[in-house]
């Protein structure tokens, strides 16, 4: 991230060359996020025809301040919300600040990386059915790793509880301009589409347009759109950025008139590289298996999201892979697990950028065959299988407050718990492969 990859198209380059030029504040004529009136709300309401649903907010804080709006609209304290539990953390936090209680659906841990599958309707259903004090429905898809659940199904679930269902889409403002084909293939359809209440993008993550751009799209009237206005005034500067609004409504425009063309190329382009990722023999790109398919572990999955990992090769971790790529070839991946690199793609991405990166996977898997490499890429290699990593230490009683790797930000302790000896030997797992664990004390 960000989608734009620092390339963007001409048309949106052209009008953001000179952003001070129309950094303004409020005016009559430039209109007022919080009471749209003028350009701003033809802007919004534009947004939502081009992407087919009721209403659609700008947001400049990013995601996170849609979904606090969209959960607080939903539940009071004492209500109950079944979430996923592998929420973003922002949703975490506006379940407290609700005072709303959790009810978490646990979707599948994926081998052999560990990171989270899709979530199973049949949970959902179930616990719908045991519990009538729920009030909204909550998960994410696609996750970071580009997993989608079956979001029509269990908006149907949640329907008929007669309560909403929130989908944090941050990672897939892009689904709804994909080609058909590619949707056929792989699955893949909008949440919005799917008949889900609420659903928030983030047009920066998949899309050329400014960090911190997002969209919250209500889709039905079982959202209460005033609520959502006013925690949106809570959780959103009161001078939001015209620069970033332009930014929204520049991006939203392209994707309308050009978006669709370019994204047939990229598709193009993705599938010839993901061809010759599957090739490697040690360093390849994982794909669900069959029983995962089958068993429902895995509904669909974002082709553009490209996980890596290097099979038996416990002491090569994902940060290691990252150093790697950044350091001998010039690419920045978006995230290092502990046994796995995620590298995002987006219709921004060059013919250089993907050309890049197929000669870094081919190299990492000819390296861990034993066989020879350039002696520079060969030397990182090996210097990153040798790096020490620094450890932590944990609190004493209870977690004080989110105990979460970053990114994804999913957390893996929560306020108040004792800590299992299970869960601190994941967290150090974690912490000794070379991710971000915050809300603890790292040393070495």
């Amino acid at each position: 991230m960000p989608g734009h990859k620092r390339n963007v198209p001409e048309k949106i380059g052209e009008l953001l060359r000179d952003p001070f030029s129309f950094d303004t504040t409020e005016t009559e004529e430039t209109d007022n996020l919080h009471h749209a009136a003028g350009i701003l709300k033809t802007a919004m309401d534009h947004a939502a025809e081009v992407y087919r649903t009721r209403k659609t907010c700008f947001l400049v804080n990013g995601s996170t301040c849609g979904i606090q709006a969209a959960i607080l609209s939903c539940v009071k304290p004492g209500d109950h919300i079944l979430m996923a539990s592998n929420s973003h953390l922002s949703a975490y936090r506006a379940k407290d600040l609700a005072g709303a209680v959790p009810v978490f659906a646990d979707p599948p841990v994926l081998s052999p990386y560990g990171f989270a599958g899709s979530i199973n309707p049949e949970d959902t259903e179930r616990i719908l059915k045991k519990d009538k004090k729920i009030r909204a429905v909550f998960i994410t898809s696609p996750t970071y790793e580009g997993i989608l659940s079956d979001v029509k199904t269990i908006a149907g679930q949640a329907h008929k509880a007669g309560i909403p269902l929130i989908v944090d889409e941050a990672h897939g403002a892009h689904l709804f301009f994909l080609p058909v084909e590619m949707r056929k293939e792989y699955g893949l359809c909008s949440a919005a589409e799917c008949g889900a209440d609420i659903v928030i993008q983030s047009l920066h993550k998949t899309l050329p347009a400014l960090t911190q751009t997002a969209l919250l799209h209500v889709c039905s009237d079982r959202a209460d759109v005033e609520k959502i206005r006013k925690y949106l005034s809570v959780f959103e500067t009161s001078s939001p950025s015209y620069v970033l609004m332009a930014s929204i409504d520049a991006c939203v425009r392209w994707m309308e008139k050009d978006g669709r063309s370019a994204m047939k190329k990229y598709a193009a382009r993705l599938e010839k590289s993901r061809n010759a990722f599957l090739s490697g023999r040690r360093f390849s790109l994982w794909v669900p298996g069959e029983s995962e398919k089958e068993n429902g572990s895995v509904y669909a999955f974002d082709p553009g999201k490209l996980v890596f990992g290097a099979e038996g090769k416990n002491d090569l971790t994902g940060r290691n892979m990252a150093s790697l790529f950044r350091k001998a070839y010039g690419i920045e991946t978006e995230m290092a697990g502990p046994g796995y690199v995620l590298a995002m793609t987006s219709v921004s991405d060059t013919e250089e950028g993907f050309t890049k990166l197929e000669k870094a996977v081919r190299e990492t898997d000819l390296f861990l065959c034993g066989e020879r490499i350039s002696a520079a890429a060969e030397k990182i290699l090996r210097e990153e299988e040798r790096k020490p990593a620094s450890g932590i230490r944990f609190p004493k009683g209870e977690v004080r407050d989110y105990i979460y790797c970053y990114p994804p930000g999913i957390p893996v302790a929560v306020p108040g718990e004792i800590l299992s000896s299970e869960k601190k030997t994941r967290i150090t797992a974690a912490a000794l492969s070379g991710c971000q664990v915050m809300g603890v004390e790292r040393y070495g």
